[in-house]
């Protein structure tokens, strides 16, 4: 019962009462404290109170259990008669050995949960616990899947480059054929040329990207670099500075041909900036007006036939 005490007479037989409880008591004897432990002897003519005749000599005995192992112990007058093992192992070993000889070894039942099924590849019956059903296992050794696996194999194309790859039944669900497949089809707006073996891909802003991680202006991240800014460094034969911009000419951000491509300012950037944003305001009315012309010579022609209005 938790909580439990107990009182006892002292083991040194001083005779003063020891007091505890019942789940921190350990042997039979209970002492006030550790000098009344001390003054405790063992009984006269017991084994213990008598000197040991062998102090200080060792013996080399061969394991009990059979297993060829050497044991070497110091020897005392109860380790004479006992058997010497040379690990924990071997004297489970002899124990379970000496009750089957005497009858009285009995094997612990333990329920099981599992199933018993033929293996897919040989036919071999194997249990499977719960765990294994769990993963759906069909083999009942790595041979027998490795052997499985061999055979029956799937074609399928690569979804990338289209070559053909043939499959174990466990890697259906693949879909590309090498890793470089895998990375190049999950390239976000790729253009198709390849740069320092990377894919050349667009920014959000609309500007090509190159791999040039040796580039001071790379990123940090992935060692890109803008392209148009590269191809002016290579004409200038130098790095650009900080206030150096490169503007498109022709206002496409994908060419990048270095006749095609100026170095501007900042300030002188955002003035053609700005001058060509308006340009094409300007150009878009004209369009805007040019087709509010077209469509009222439509409707007048329409009219002048038909005598009525016609559907907008």
């Amino acid at each position: 019962m938790r909580g439990a005490k107990d009182t006892r007479t002292c083991g040194c037989g001083c005779g003063e009462m020891v007091t505890k409880l019942l789940s921190q008591a350990k042997g039979k004897l209970w002492f006030v404290n550790n000098q009344h432990q001390a003054r405790h002897m063992p009984p006269p003519g017991s084994v213990s109170s008598e000197p040991n005749p062998y102090r200080g000599q060792k013996e080399t005995r061969p394991c009990s259990c059979g297993c060829g192992a050497s044991v070497t112990r110091y020897l005392t007058p109860q380790r004479l008669d006992r058997p010497w093992f040379a690990s924990y192992a071997c004297r489970g070993r002899w124990q379970q050995k000496t009750r089957l000889e005497n009858g009285t070894f009995v094997r612990g039942v333990k329920p099981r949960r599992g199933d018993t099924i033929p293996c897919e590849w040989c036919g071999v019956e194997f249990y499977r616990q719960p765990a294994y059903i769990k993963q759906n296992r069909r083999y009942h050794s790595q041979d027998c899947w490795n052997a499985a696996q061999r055979v029956n194999q799937v074609e399928k194309a690569c979804a990338y480059c289209g070559e053909s790859m043939h499959l174990a039944i466990s890697e259906v669900g693949r879909q590309y054929h090498s890793k470089a497949c895998e990375g190049l089809a999950r390239t976000k707006r790729p253009t198709g040329r390849m740069h320092n073996g990377r894919p050349v891909i667009q920014n959000w802003h609309g500007y090509l990207t190159i791999y040039e991680p040796t580039n001071p202006a790379a990123n940090k991240q992935n060692g890109r670099v803008l392209e148009h800014r590269l191809v002016m460094e290579q004409s200038l034969g130098r790095y650009l500075g900080t206030r150096e911009q490169v503007d498109h000419i022709n206002q496409d951000k994908t060419d990048n041909r270095i006749e095609n491509l100026q170095l501007l300012s900042p300030e002188a950037h955002t003035v053609k900036t700005n001058s060509d944003r308006k340009r094409r305001e300007r150009e878009a009315l004209a369009e805007i007006a040019r087709l509010k012309q077209e469509l009222e010579r439509h409707q007048a022609a329409f009219e002048k036939v038909f005598g009525e209005q016609p559907d907008a």
